[in-house]
Protein backbone atom coordinates (compact mmCIF):
# COMPACT_ATOMS: atom_id res chain seq x y z
CA UNK A 1 0.00 0.00 0.00
CA UNK A 2 1.16 3.50 -0.75
CA UNK A 3 1.82 5.38 2.46
CA UNK A 4 -0.16 8.56 2.95
CA UNK A 5 0.46 11.47 5.30
CA UNK A 6 -2.35 12.75 7.50
CA UNK A 7 -2.49 15.92 5.37
CA UNK A 8 -2.85 13.84 2.18
CA UNK A 9 -5.63 11.75 3.73
CA UNK A 10 -7.50 14.91 4.70
CA UNK A 11 -7.06 16.44 1.24
CA UNK A 12 -8.03 13.30 -0.70
CA UNK A 13 -11.08 12.59 1.47
CA UNK A 14 -12.29 16.18 1.66
CA UNK A 15 -11.81 16.15 5.42
CA UNK A 16 -10.00 18.36 7.87
CA UNK A 17 -7.24 17.58 10.32
CA UNK A 18 -8.70 17.99 13.80
CA UNK A 19 -5.40 17.35 15.57
CA UNK A 20 -2.02 15.71 15.19
CA UNK A 21 1.04 15.70 12.99
CA UNK A 22 0.05 16.33 9.38
CA UNK A 23 3.35 14.84 8.14
CA UNK A 24 2.82 11.49 9.94
CA UNK A 25 2.88 8.55 7.50
CA UNK A 26 0.31 5.83 8.16
CA UNK A 27 1.40 2.27 7.46
CA UNK A 28 -1.95 0.77 6.47
CA UNK A 29 -5.64 0.95 7.25
CA UNK A 30 -8.45 -1.00 8.88
CA UNK A 31 -12.19 -0.79 9.34
CA UNK A 32 -12.22 -3.57 11.94
CA UNK A 33 -10.70 -2.56 15.27
CA UNK A 34 -9.61 -6.17 15.89
CA UNK A 35 -7.43 -6.14 12.75
CA UNK A 36 -5.84 -2.74 13.29
CA UNK A 37 -2.06 -2.65 13.76
CA UNK A 38 0.04 0.05 15.38
CA UNK A 39 0.51 3.05 13.08
CA UNK A 40 -2.46 2.30 10.81
CA UNK A 41 -5.42 4.52 10.07
CA UNK A 42 -8.82 3.44 11.39
CA UNK A 43 -11.92 4.42 9.42
CA UNK A 44 -14.87 4.64 11.83
CA UNK A 45 -17.55 3.51 9.40
CA UNK A 46 -21.17 3.72 10.42
CA UNK A 47 -23.14 0.77 9.05
CA UNK A 48 -26.70 -0.44 9.37
CA UNK A 49 -25.96 -2.60 12.41
CA UNK A 50 -22.77 -1.15 13.88
CA UNK A 51 -21.05 2.22 14.27
CA UNK A 52 -17.26 2.12 14.11
CA UNK A 53 -17.09 5.14 16.41
CA UNK A 54 -17.93 2.95 19.42
CA UNK A 55 -14.62 1.12 18.95
CA UNK A 56 -12.46 4.26 19.18
CA UNK A 57 -11.29 3.49 22.76
CA UNK A 58 -9.98 0.06 21.68
CA UNK A 59 -8.33 1.58 18.61
CA UNK A 60 -6.56 4.19 20.73
CA UNK A 61 -5.17 1.41 22.95
CA UNK A 62 -3.62 -0.19 19.86
CA UNK A 63 -1.75 3.06 19.11
CA UNK A 64 -3.37 3.73 15.77
CA UNK A 65 -1.68 6.22 13.48
CA UNK A 66 -4.86 8.10 12.67
CA UNK A 67 -8.62 8.08 13.14
CA UNK A 68 -10.91 9.04 10.28
CA UNK A 69 -14.24 9.92 11.89
CA UNK A 70 -17.48 11.62 11.02
CA UNK A 71 -18.85 12.16 14.53
CA UNK A 72 -16.64 14.25 16.82
CA UNK A 73 -19.05 13.83 19.73
CA UNK A 74 -18.08 10.12 19.92
CA UNK A 75 -14.43 10.91 20.74
CA UNK A 76 -13.51 9.87 24.27
CA UNK A 77 -11.88 12.40 26.56
CA UNK A 78 -8.19 12.81 25.79
CA UNK A 79 -8.39 11.28 22.30
CA UNK A 80 -6.96 14.39 20.66
CA UNK A 81 -3.74 13.98 22.68
CA UNK A 82 -3.33 10.31 21.71
CA UNK A 83 -3.48 10.23 17.90
CA UNK A 84 -3.97 12.09 14.65
CA UNK A 85 -7.62 12.69 13.79
CA UNK A 86 -9.22 13.57 10.45
CA UNK A 87 -12.87 14.57 10.43
CA UNK A 88 -14.90 13.79 7.30
CA UNK A 89 -18.55 13.95 6.36
CA UNK A 90 -18.80 10.18 5.81
CA UNK A 91 -16.03 7.71 6.73
CA UNK A 92 -17.14 5.12 4.16
CA UNK A 93 -17.03 7.68 1.35
CA UNK A 94 -13.65 8.84 2.65
CA UNK A 95 -12.28 5.29 2.46
CA UNK A 96 -13.69 4.92 -1.05
CA UNK A 97 -12.12 8.23 -2.12
CA UNK A 98 -8.73 7.15 -0.78
CA UNK A 99 -9.04 3.79 -2.57
CA UNK A 100 -9.98 5.43 -5.86
CA UNK A 101 -7.11 7.88 -5.55
CA UNK A 102 -4.65 5.05 -4.88
CA UNK A 103 -5.99 2.89 -7.71
CA UNK A 104 -5.80 5.77 -10.19
CA UNK A 105 -2.19 6.43 -9.17
CA UNK A 106 -1.09 2.96 -10.27
CA UNK A 107 0.42 2.62 -13.76
CA UNK A 108 -2.10 0.03 -14.94
CA UNK A 109 -3.62 -0.28 -18.40
CA UNK A 110 -6.61 -2.28 -17.19
CA UNK A 111 -8.20 -2.97 -13.87
CA UNK A 112 -10.14 -6.14 -13.12
CA UNK A 113 -12.31 -6.84 -10.09
CA UNK A 114 -13.32 -10.32 -9.00
CA UNK A 115 -16.47 -10.38 -6.88
CA UNK A 116 -18.75 -12.97 -5.37
CA UNK A 117 -18.41 -15.46 -2.57
CA UNK A 118 -16.99 -18.45 -4.46
CA UNK A 119 -13.69 -18.90 -6.29
CA UNK A 120 -11.75 -15.72 -5.54
CA UNK A 121 -9.03 -17.46 -3.51
CA UNK A 122 -8.29 -20.07 -6.15
CA UNK A 123 -8.61 -17.74 -9.17
CA UNK A 124 -5.30 -17.11 -10.93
Amino acid sequence: MKRFTIAEIAEITGGRVLCGDETYLVTGYAIDSRELAKGEVFFAIKGAAMDGHIFIPQVLEKECGCLVISNESMLPEGATEKTNIVVVEDALKALQALGIYYLESLPLKKKIAVTGSIGKTSTR
